[in-house]
């Protein structure tokens, strides 16, 4: 018998041979760099927008990690969840709306009355990109507005919510939209929104076949001229926007990108034109008796006109970036005077929802009434005293305010501080950036 001098090697060599050599395992994620969003100011023209105003169209797209043969790595493409910055609005009834009876089956039945832009894919079982159109959809029940779009057997409806970055201070609420559950494989998306649907230069691509590429299908616009989007008063630094992505392979692991808008040379830029933007609120306060030294109620209206928002060519108004309202001398509260009178804590508060405000009943001070355009129910519910210096400002007096539209999913939850003069014992409270609020009624009871 021959045996080896040494077996070690010839190990290794089978090994080698059997399992071959180690292969780094490429990872699902969005090509470094691919995800960009830009602005129309005019067809064709991307550029720095004017504040608060609403751009020809905005545009934003990614491309996913993909092999040699032009499958993303890692699984397909599941979901894609976007955040869109504080302020950035969508109106929407601008254009008529489709309804899911419409949208679902083979063929979309939709009115390109309701396309709002166009969206392409690259599908790999087609092996190319191809196009369709995006709709303004009649949105669910519990749900603020919803898209839906069609492009070669990959339908979706995206979800349009309500968002809130920190309702203990801020207050600032943006758009998130949300696409769940896509039923084909895509390697890149491009997305385009038009500002104001009804301007004749869209006509080419408005209509099924048109957003499909097909020449000569374009159709006219009929309804109102009504702008759909609304920029952010913002010019302090570049609108920025976040898009998250995850894997059928991998279910809620989700990876993120941000990207800022740009000007013309592809640097990062914010909108300009600050000082151009309307702010005319309307604010009315009176107590609800007139007796001396009774005790009486608040009622405090705040009023937002808008007339720019649905303007194309105009400025739609700002929104406050605080409310202080300032009680006349004489007029002091005492939280401990109701009877039966607690307070709620911060636990609470952060646990409000569509169903449940939170807030105990005992804690109840006054109700609230707000009216937005942009979406057709009232947010409606209360104001309650926060627990005494346990509480975000750590004073003796701060309110909460909880408020809902059930019908819309819409949540408004904010945080407001009251300051008392250790003179004259007169009252200062002042709430955050108020979103969405075109009307405020807070009767809340002094002594």
């Amino acid at each position: 018998m021959i045996r080896p001098r040494n077996t070690l090697p010839l190990i290794t060599v089978m090994v080698g041979l059997l399992f071959g050599p180690a292969i780094a395992k490429a990872d699902f994620g969005i090509e470094p760099k691919s995800f960009h969003t830009s602005f129309e100011v005019s067809e064709g023209v991307v550029g720095v927008p004017q504040a608060s105003s609403h751009p020809y169209s905005f545009s934003l797209g990614f491309k996913l990690n993909t092999d040699s043969e032009g499958h993303s790595v890692g699984g397909e493409l599941r979901s894609v969840l976007i955040d869109l910055p504080p302020g950035f609005a969508g109106y929407p009834f601008a254009t008529s709306r489709c309804t899911r009876q419409e949208f679902e089956g083979f063929t979309v039945g939709c009115s390109p009355n309701a396309q709002v832009g166009v969206i392409f894919a690259n599908l790999p079982k087609l092996g190319t990109t191809v196009g369709g159109a995006l709709y303004n959809m009649v949105p669910p029940p519990g749900v603020a507005a919803q898209l839906g779009f069609a492009i070669a057997g990959l339908n979706a409806l995206p979800e349009i919510s309500l968002r809130t970055e920190n309702p203990f201070s801020t207050g600032r609420y943006g758009l998130h939209v949300a696409n769940y559950g896509l039923p084909l494989e895509a390697t890149s998306i491009e997305v385009k929104v038009w500002g104001t649907p009804a301007e004749t230069s869209h006509n080419e691509e408005r209509g099924t076949e048109a957003a499909e590429g097909t020449a000569g299908r374009g159709h006219a616009f009929v309804g109102p001229h009504l702008a759909f989007l609304t920029l952010p008063a913002e010019c302090s630094e570049p609108i920025h926007t976040t898009v998250e992505v995850d894997s059928k392979l991998d279910p809620g692991h989700y990876v993120k990108a941000e990207a800022a808008s740009l000007d013309s040379d592809g640097t990062p830029t914010a909108p300009q034109g600050c000082d151009a933007v309307p702010f005319a609120p309307r604010i009315s306060a009176a107590t609800t008796t007139h007796a001396a030294s009774a005790s009486s109620g608040l009622n405090f209206e705040l009023g937002l006109p808008n007339e720019g928002l649905t303007n194309s060519s105009g400025i739609a108004e700002t929104e406050p970036e605080k409310v202080e309202v300032e009680l006349p001398a004489g007029v002091t509260a005492n939280p401990a005077a109701a009877s039966g009178l607690t307070g709620c804590t911060e636990e609470q508060f952060s646990h409000a929802s569509l169903t449940n405000p939170g807030c105990p009943e005992a804690s109840k001070l006054g109700t609230l009434l707000a009216r937005s355009p942009l979406i057709e129910e009232p947010v409606e519910g209360s104001v309650y005293l926060a627990t005494p210096h346990a509480n975000p400002f750590s004073n003796l007096l701060s309110l909460y305010i909880v408020g809902t539209a059930r019908e819309r999913g819409v949540l408004i939850t904010q945080a407001g501080k009251v300051d008392i003069n250790p003179t004259t014992g007169q009252l200062t409270t002042t709430f955050g950036r108020v979103a969405a609020v075109a009307v405020l009624l807070l009767p809340v009871e002094f002594a």
